[in-house]
């Protein structure tokens, strides 16, 4: 038991205060957990798997290639592939396991979203396939919004244009921006990482010039400096990114990690040294604040990262609470992320919808930092 020394609901086993942080959500919950996204089957079987089948051929054909072996071969001998790729030259290991991975990824896509796997949902008399997210806040120790039976916040981009709703209204999805690293600049009260969100700044960009070395970058490059930074926020070491990044950018040089450490460390000191102390702490930080709790049997990485997904967790259900109370109906939530539908819903967000979330910062117990404009990314489904 993590927590011997804490009240714990029999029910759920987790700590009183994340019950009591979501005990006003809970009809919220219900109205989520009955409001399903609908794909629309004809479509996707028509276009969607389509294309997703396509990139899967290319995908093959690509690693194959690499390997100088049959695209059959890859199919019908499981293990040849691994062994394939160790007698390469040590300069193409990374490039074929980065290809190994791509297939593999779009080929567990296509096993998720294929016809025997959509068969096992409900589907509705014109045969869309109904997609409830079973929603969970009692699953993790920070209160954490999460769905499963399916992940309905983790659908693929490609699958987006097939879905709707219910109601027959529009369909929006609203993400706030940088939601991690804004709580976390909020929370340690660093000068430097306020500034950049206040003048509107680009964290992932600047620190994608310290990897690619560059003045000018692309938003590949910014995307790949992205996960790093997020990597390094949430404890990961700086072995352990210069192996990640060989298989993700082969134009990157060995020591671009420690460039990067050595960037964050130098330019954002007081948000590194705080992730320190709170994984240091015996005490748990939960939304952003220093508790009395004490987590026994935590590692010091889930130390680091419940003070950010706490506050995440905080904040997501405040802003779904007023999105409801304001007529919008919020279908779908997980993270830092949000499906509402309605009619003509996309005009009437834009302009409210920023507003609502910087009210919804008032539950948080820090200050936020925000440039308007830059506070959330709103697009039509």
């Amino acid at each position: 038991m993590l927590f011997p020394n804490l009240f714990l609901d029999q029910k759920s086993a987790v700590p009183t205060w994340v019950w009591q942080s979501t005990e006003d959500f809970l009809p919220m919950v219900s109205k989520l957990d009955t409001r399903p996204l609908q794909l629309d089957l004809a479509r996707f079987m028509g276009n969607g798997l389509e294309q997703l089948d396509q990139k899967i051929i290319d995908a093959k054909a690509a690693l194959a290639e690499l390997l100088a072996v049959s695209t059959n071969l890859i199919d019908d001998n499981s293990n040849l592939v691994p062994r394939v790729i160790s007698t390469l030259p040590t300069e193409l290991i990374d490039e074929a396991n980065a290809k190994l991975a791509r297939y593999q990824q779009l080929s567990r896509l296509r096993r998720q979203w294929g016809v025997q796997t959509l068969s096992r949902y409900p589907h509705d008399s014109l045969n869309r396939v109904l997609l409830y997210g079973e929603h969970r806040i009692w699953s993790s120790i920070s209160g954490r919004m999460s769905a499963a039976h399916p992940n309905t916040m983790a659908i693929p981009k490609m699958i987006l244009p097939y879905l709707g709703s219910s109601s027959g209204g529009e369909l929006i999805k609203v993400d706030v921006q940088e939601a991690e690293i804004r709580l976390l600049a909020g929370m340690s009260a660093d000068p430097a990482l306020i500034n950049v969100f206040e003048s509107g700044g680009d964290l992932y960009a600047d620190g994608a010039q310290v990897l690619y070395q560059t003045g000018q970058v692309n938003n590949v490059q910014r995307n790949v400096a992205k996960r790093a930074i997020i990597g390094i926020i949430y404890g990961q070491q700086q072995q352990s990114l210069t192996h990640t990044l060989a298989k993700t950018d082969f134009s990157l040089d060995v020591d671009a990690a420690q460039r990067l450490f050595e960037w964050l460390r130098c330019h954002y000191d007081t948000t590194m040294h705080f992730l320190d102390f709170v994984a240091r702490d015996q005490k748990l930080w939960l939304a952003g604040k220093r508790t009395d709790l004490v987590g026994l049997g935590l590692s010091t990485t889930q130390r680091r990262v419940i003070p950010v997904q706490s506050a995440m967790a905080k904040l997501l259900k405040q802003f779904i609470l007023m999105l409801d109370e304001q007529g919008l109906d919020v279908i779908e939530a997980q993270h830092d992320a949000v499906f509402i539908t309605g009619n003509q819903v996309f005009e009437r967000v834009r302009e409210s919808m920023e507003y609502l979330l910087i009210q919804s910062f008032d539950c948080l117990e820090f200050r936020v930092p925000y440039e308007h404009e830059k506070l959330l990314s709103i697009e039509k489904v």
